[in-house]
Parts: structure tokens; sequence; C-alpha cells
């Protein structure tokens, strides 16, 4: 008698810049697809064989075009995001500490349509996952 095991999930693997400006705070893009739209910091899925600094750098590049000396520092926190994104396949998110030189006024690429600077007393705005607040409201306590 065969048992019939669940398929395994399959996970993609995304990294998100925290990026913080000592005068205007944490640099929050805005996402607006298909009836949704939320914010998130820069970054993306990782591609072929790079690593997560490769990948960061890439999406830095891309997102916020201009930008540059990008600096990769420490892992802030993860997060699995709790809906599929393809058929039977998930997101987990590394969201890592960054220092970079951007363009004034700041570009952005065809990915996001605004973005915003949240200070420690402003509200986080809504929605945006679940990993990304808990770094935000860690971030606007200390």
């Amino acid at each position: 008698m065969s048992e019939n095991k669940p398929e395994m999930k399959k996970f993609f693997v995304g990294v998100k810049a925290i990026i913080e400006d000592p005068e205007k705070g944490v640099l929050l893009l805005k996402v607006s697809r298909e009836n949704r739209s939320f914010w998130e910091g820069p970054g993306g899925r990782i591609d072929d064989n790079e690593t997560f600094t490769e990948t960061l750098t890439r999406e830095l590049n891309e997102e916020l075009p201009g930008s540059n000396n990008v600096q990769i520092l420490e892992l802030l926190g993860s997060e699995r995001i709790h809906r599929d994104i393809e058929e039977n396949t998930g997101l987990i998110l590394l969201y890592y500490e960054v220092t970079l030189d951007l363009p004034n006024p700041i570009k952005l690429s065809h990915e996001h349509v605004d973005y915003t600077w949240l200070s420690k007393n402003n509200t986080i705005p809504k929605p945006c996952d679940a990993g990304l607040r808990r770094i935000l409201e860690d971030w606007q306590k200390s």
C-alpha cells in the first residue's frame, strides 16, 4: 500500500534592502499591480547562481537607477510570504541593511510607482509584508 504524500512545496528566495538615511528615515517603494498595491524595500529574487550580495546589488541598480557605492551589511531578518507566488511555489525574503549613494532626486524603475521616507515618528504604511513591518517596528523603537 503506497502513501499519498503531498507534493513538496518549492520556494524562491529574494533579498531586500533596508536603506536608512539618518535625516530622512528608511526608504520604502510602492508597487502597484493587478488591483494590488503595497510597500516594500528594494530588491528581488535570486537569479541563476547569484550570491545574495550579487542579487541585491543587481536589483538596487535596476530599481534605483543611478545609485552607486552599494554596501551590503548585516542580515536584519527574514520572512516566509504566506501565499503562493506561483502554483505550489512560495517566497522567502531576506532583509539586509544596505548603504548606498542615491541620486537626487531619486529615480525609480518601471517596477515602482512611488517612494517615501519613513521616519521613526511616522506610521508604517499599509500594506507591507509582516517581515518588513517587524524590522521597521524594531527600527522605530531603537
